[in-house]
């Protein structure tokens, strides 16, 4: 059982937007002790901040992706290295584009209807 003022510090970082590893490393608690006390109090996870891109970047990217491109290929032409191409692709929700063959119907399945539009 934690203090009131404990509950109130962790609660008062976690209304801030804070993840649990974060809450944790700020506290010098264990992310999994944080993660418990998150689930008894029934509040939902805090996704780590993703930083926005602005938006030419985010629709030179898209159009990378759309290309069929891998993540290899999207790196040397957009000039950034896999990783970041890798996890922009994973925070999307998209799959991994896997060159030649890929199956552009497959592309706008993913897209949904919004952007399968803009196609």
């Amino acid at each position: 059982m934690i203090s009131p003022e404990e509950h109130e510090e962790r609660l008062a970082l976690y209304r801030q937007g804070m993840s649990d590893r974060e809450i944790g490393k700020r506290l010098y608690l264990n992310n999994t002790t944080i993660f418990m006390w998150r689930k008894t109090n029934h509040l939902p996870a805090n996704h780590p901040r993703v930083p926005h891109l602005p938006p030419e970047e985010e629709r030179r990217r898209m159009e990378a992706y759309r290309k069929g491109l891998t993540n290899k290929e999207m790196a040397a032409e957009l000039g950034l290295t896999r990783e970041c191409v890798r996890d922009w692709v994973a925070r999307r929700g998209l799959k991994r584009n896997k060159g030649e063959n890929h199956d552009r119907r497959k592309t706008r399945a993913l897209l949904g209807d919004h952007e399968a539009a803009k196609l």
